[in-house]
């Protein structure tokens, strides 16, 4: 009895090779010691990521020209290791500055140096608060940092600097979605970053692709 031949499937059943991307490097420089530095290492334990590396710039007189300058000397760093190491997953992929607008003298040069740079900007105006603010409500009228953490604590009443990141969980969507809306607003104002809006929301979305996760799961 002749054993009949196995066929290989139809090419069209076969499982498209794709080598495995390399997932990106990432650096957040942030100008807060407490809110956002605190934020963003709640969210690399949530994603349980070891390539994303969080900073706070040393000084304690806060300057955002300042902490770009630090941005671009960890990058410069960084690759002149990888260089050395002949080791390209020692680079950052991807470094950014995370700074308030509050009323900083440097800010147009520090936002200007940064773009001229390519270094990702998350700015928010008038600062951190409104982007947790978003998570819970819609607010488009012009807001102080200390009427911005009022109203963060209508929401979460034990709020004070440090945010309980599972009291944000499965609202993340809501808050891009309402961040990105302030910014059209005030772009078509002729404003890049008016009062308010934070761009948050940007780093948190390339976070996500790059984690394969999807911004309403955080």
């Amino acid at each position: 009895m002749t054993r009949r031949r196995e066929l290989a499937p139809p090419r069209s059943r076969r499982r498209p090779y794709s080598p495995k991307r390399r997932k990106k490097r990432f650096l957040l420089y942030c100008e807060g010691e407490v809110t956002e530095r605190r934020y963003f290492q709640d969210l690399v334990r949530f994603l349980r990521s070891p390539l994303i590396e969080v900073k706070v710039a040393p000084d304690r007189r806060k300057d955002p020209k300042r902490l770009v300058e630090l941005a671009k000397e960890a990058r410069g760093k960084a690759d002149r290791e990888a260089r050395n190491a002949r080791d390209d997953s020692l680079r950052y992929d991807e470094v950014w500055c995370v700074f308030d607008c509050d009323e900083h003298k440097r800010l147009k040069p520090a936002i200007d140096q940064a773009t001229t740079l390519e270094l990702g900007l998350a700015v928010s105006n008038p600062c951190f608060d409104l982007w947790l603010l978003l998570h819970f409500q819609d607010q488009y009228a012009a807001i102080t940092s200390k009427k911005a953490g009022d109203a963060v604590r209508v929401h979460v009443e034990d709020y004070v600097k440090h945010m309980d990141f599972a009291k944000l969980r499965g609202k993340g969507s809501d808050a891009v979605k309402r961040a990105r809306k302030l910014e059209d607003i005030s772009q078509e104002n002729g404003e890049r970053h008016g009062n308010p809006t934070t761009g948050v929301w940007r780093l948190i979305t390339r976070i996500c692709e790059d984690s394969n996760v999807s911004v309403s799961d955080i």
